[in-house]
């Protein structure tokens, strides 16, 4: 019987599909510094040369729609020609960054049809340019010829430059790129086999603060401080070995609490704000697992996707997750025991200032409209009313927080009496009602109370019936639990809480104004219930 072979290599028309694919841009651009850096440790030292560190500089310009990465990794050699413009083709050796033989032609293609590559082999006085037009290489069914010229000035490099991108980065899209590039390059960064250069910029990677407190559970240790972070390491059935820590935040974070996960020392899942949080180790998207767990996971023998940007776990998953589990809530150390238990006692000083800054933006116009309101419901005595135009007014305000700088120093804040007087000085308003002024300014404070917030007379002169003006504060007690608990590690909780704040104060001293003898068991029936709720809260954790 006779037989036939066929050519089952690529053919051109997988070039085409590259730029359709589900990259995402900071792993598009890891594909570049992959092989770079793959470059560099396998050749490092091999020619008579030894540098110290692997040197990546990526320039993006949108004006002129161009992009550019160059490297010091010892250029691409004459006999890696081929195989580094073929798709498919993977090096000799697999066990590093560059595995699969697709990454700078996917890449590339996924950013521009339109891109060319510069190369001398650190051995060679040769300097090659490669211009890569996708729709004449289609044409010419992958022919590519390149221009050679003798150069002895710079050896040694590559750069890569795309040009007429179809996948541009916009400005919010380039912070993140430099955020996720950080993350994901951490372990080469930390050790400084590597720097990459953004736009001018050196990217750096900081790590979260590891939690430091007395086990949180009733019958824990109250005598000595821990440092929440436990070393992991355990193999799974099927060879893969897992090995690396898991800790605690010591400032708990929803979109930065999670895993991170390697292989080879480079980031696969779980970069900046898109952490790996399995339901099975994090429960709900609110809880406080998701608050403060965090780590660091290096995994070997998992296969990872063609793009490196997720680990194919298959039937294995349920087992790693069963094991990781086991490993980071048995004794000593169970990290998620103490994630559940421990609470925040104190506000933070960031906190502290988001409050500040808050009160200050919500007051700041409210005054006319306040005198409108009362001047509406004078003749009222309905207090639903109050409660329900104040809501609303706030509900209102809510636009103004979205612009305030939470992370403002607050170095300017004197604290006096335990009383923030920057806060009280800034952060007031007034209004008319029935020929008396009412003069309203807010004040922070660390001395125990019960309640959320109280109102008092400023001075003695104000709490005479006769006179026109009134001077009141209101005092936030910057340590009641429902501060500390569940604002001082949400911004978005805060604005719900100072707008909740302002409008109770509001709503209560109108009612002073009108002549309500019970405007007082209204802040009180409020802090009774917050407390109530918090405890209830705090039983079912």
């Amino acid at each position: 019987m006779n037989q036939k072979s066929i050519e089952i290599l690529p053919g051109m028309g997988v070039y085409e599909v590259f730029k359709h694919l589900k990259y995402k841009p900071w792993f598009a651009l890891a594909e570049f510094i992959d092989n770079s850096l793959q470059s560099f440790i396998s050749k490092n030292g091999k020619y008579g040369e030894t540098r110290s560190i692997c040197k990546i500089n990526i320039i993006y310009d949108p004006n002129e729609d161009y992009l550019k990465i160059e490297d010091n990794a010892y250029g691409i050699s004459d006999l890696e020609h081929q195989r580094a413009f073929t798709a498919g083709i993977p090096p000799s050796d697999k066990s590093g960054l560059s595995e699969f033989g697709m990454g700078m032609k996917s890449a590339s293609i996924w950013f521009s049809p339109f891109w060319k590559v510069i190369t001398q082999s650190i051995d060679s006085d040769l300097e090659y340019e490669y211009i890569f037009n996708l729709k004449e290489v289609v044409n010419n069914k992958g022919l590519l010829t390149p221009s050679i010229r003798d150069s002895k000035i710079k050896k040694g490099f590559t750069i890569i430059e795309l040009t007429n991108m179809h996948n541009k980065l916009r400005t919010s899209t380039i912070k993140k790129i430099k955020t996720h590039l950080s993350s994901i390059y951490r372990c080469y960064l930390r050790t400084n086999k590597l720097e990459i250069v953004f736009n001018g910029e050196k990217l750096n990677f900081t790590g979260p603060k590891i939690l430091k407190a007395v086990e949180a559970w009733p019958e824990g240790n109250k005598e000595k401080i821990i440092e929440w972070k436990k070393p992991i390491s355990f193999a799974i059935s099927n060879g893969a070995s897992v090995s690396g820590f898991v800790g605690i935040r010591e400032k708990g974070s929803f979109p930065q609490a999670g895993f991170s996960l390697f292989r080879r020392d480079r980031l696969i899942e779980g970069s900046d704000e898109e952490k790996y949080k399995p339901k099975e180790i994090f429960k709900e998207p609110n809880s406080f697992q998701s608050l403060r767990i965090f780590g660091e996971l290096h995994i070997e023998g998992i296969e990872v996707s063609h793009t490196k940007d997720a680990f194919n776990f298959g039937e294995y998953e349920e087992e790693f997750l069963d094991l990781l589990s086991e490993k980071m809530d048995s004794d000593p150390l169970p990290i998620s025991k103490q994630a559940v238990k421990y609470r925040v006692e104190k506000s933070t000083p960031s906190s502290t200032n988001q409050i500040i800054n808050l009160t200050k933006a919500a007051t700041d116009s409210i005054g006319p409209k306040i005198t409108e309101i009362s001047n509406e419901i004078k003749n009222e005595n309905n207090n639903q009313n109050l409660v329900e135009k104040f809501t609303n007014l706030f509900s209102n305000q809510n636009s103004q927080f979205q612009i305030i700088d939470s992370n403002r120093s607050i170095s300017n804040i004197s604290q006096d009496n335990n009383l923030s007087q920057d806060l009280e000085r800034e952060a007031k308003y007034s209004f008319k009602l029935a020929d008396i002024t009412w003069n309203i300014n807010f004040g922070i404070t660390d001395l125990p109370d019960k309640g959320l917030y109280k109102i008092q007379y400023n001075d003695e002169r104000s709490k005479r019936p006769d006179v026109k003006e009134k001077n009141i504060r209101i005092l936030i007690f910057k340590d009641h639990p429902l501060i500390v608990r569940t604002c001082a590690e949400n911004p978005q909780a805060f604005e719900v809480l100072t707008a909740m704040l302002i409008t109770l104060s509001a709503t209560e001293i109108t009612m002073i104004a009108n002549g309500s003898r019970f405007a007082h068991l209204y802040r009180k029936s409020f802090n009774e219930l917050i407390s109530s709720i918090l405890d209830n809260l705090e039983k079912n954790q």
